[in-house]
């Protein structure tokens, strides 16, 4: 009995695409195949037609049952920065599988469409690095990235992340600026505690309102209070 006990537990043996496992395409992807030395989109199309042929990429990341075929669709979705797999790779976000999941979000943030990567920071089933990193790609985007305000927000208010992905939300609302200061006022006095703190910090850096100099002090000199306790 225990024996079979063991076997629900033991994971199955990953299948290898050219020396990688499906995943393992989405990791090199992350960091622009920097150890690749073939052509990944001629790769993946190899592999791909081997498995299956004749369906679109969107398809595939929507509705194949192997989870390897979905993750290889996605990776060569965004090698090949295929416009019309953009709503497929959002809602491959909410794949029943973490690795497809975590796939679709790498793919997202090298999309870098505002949109794409607003999903990836608003989502919190693929892993707290990727949020971090699509949290910084907008801050890149400035003010044009406007429309992810709200996913921002949804990242400052997740609690079960670690400071380094608010602190990031806190940058790319900074970088977004004027369009951004309605909501860092509204949630400095109606917010999370989180909230108030990072916009708080964000205010400190884009001009606060003589109205609200004082609050903004008080929360900031508080947290630095703290931070001199630990």
């Amino acid at each position: 009995m225990f024996d079979n006990v063991k076997t629900w537990f033991r994971p199955k043996e990953d299948r290898k695409y050219g020396g990688e496992t499906a995943y393992g395409w989405a990791a090199a992807l992350r960091y622009d195949f920097a150890y690749y030395d073939e052509v990944p989109d001629v790769e993946l199309r190899r592999h791909l037609t081997a498995l299956t042929s004749g369906v679109d990429l969107p398809v595939l990341i929507c509705t194949h049952d192997d989870a390897d075929v979905r993750i290889l669709s996605i990776v060569l979705a965004a090698v090949e920065s295929q416009s019309d797999c953009h709503m497929a790779l959002i809602a491959a976000l909410h794949d029943p599988l973490e690795s497809v999941r975590r796939a679709a979000a790498i793919a997202l943030v090298k999309m870098d469409t505002i949109s794409g990567l607003a999903a990836v920071v608003a989502g919190h089933r693929h892993g707290h690095g990727i949020r971090t990193q699509a949290a910084y790609r907008l801050a890149e985007h400035g003010a044009a990235a406007a429309d992810a305000i709200p996913a921002l927000y949804a990242l400052i208010n997740y609690p079960d992340i670690n400071w380094r992905s608010h602190m990031a939300a806190n940058v790319a609302l900074s970088a977004i600026g004027e369009k951004a200061t309605p909501f860092l006022i509204h949630a400095l006095q109606h917010g999370s505690d989180a909230s108030k703190s990072e916009s708080a910090t964000a205010l400190n850096q884009l001009g606060v309102p003589d109205e609200l100099r004082s609050l903004v002090n008080d929360i900031l000199g508080s947290e630095s209070t703290s931070e001199e306790a630990r």
